[in-house]
């Protein structure tokens, strides 16, 4: 049922706008009506944050200055503000696998898996959709929509403040 949910909001995305061309994995190449280089900047964002665990080095030549980050827990007015955020998620130990990228000149739609280490010390494993804008060669825009954010919460020891936020 995830899956399902998380394929729809990318089938979704994809016929919303242009039609998206399509990549599996993150060293595919773009098909016709995507732009290469938007694709290498989302991937080298995602890398960042998910794997090089150096305190965010290198996202600041990624965002553009006025970056906009929206998903259930959190949101950031800055490439500034987004990295101050994103410091405690980038020191968690985790993994991460590319399932689809859709692909349209500056625009790019995520779908990924990531396992990580929860507060209680189990690893679990996340399913996302995230969809960026870029302009100029830099993110200016990333929504992320999680399959079961309830769940992710609740694993990451702020379920509290979460549902609290929805009331």
């Amino acid at each position: 049922m995830k899956k399902l949910f998380i394929y729809t909001l990318a089938l979704g995305l994809l016929h919303a706008g242009n039609s998206f061309g399509q990549t599996i994995g993150a060293n595919s190449k773009v098909e016709k009506g995507g732009d290469e280089r938007s694709l290498e900047i989302i991937n080298k964002f995602l890398h960042i944050i998910f794997i090089e665990n150096n305190k965010g080095a290198g996202l600041s030549d990624l965002l553009d200055r006025d970056f906009v980050f929206d998903n259930p827990f959190s949101t950031a007015r800055g490439a500034n503000d987004f990295i101050t955020k994103v410091q405690m998620f980038i020191s968690t130990k985790k993994t991460y696998k590319i399932e689809r990228q859709f692909v349209n000149g500056d625009a790019v739609c995520s779908v990924y898996s990531f396992d990580v280490v929860t507060t209680s010390a189990s690893t679990e494993n996340f399913e996302v959709t995230a969809y960026a804008e870029l302009r100029n060669g830099k993110i200016v825009k990333e929504r992320e929509y999680f399959s079961d954010p309830l769940r992710f919460a609740k694993a990451m020891g702020f379920l509290d403040n979460y549902l609290k936020a929805y009331q």
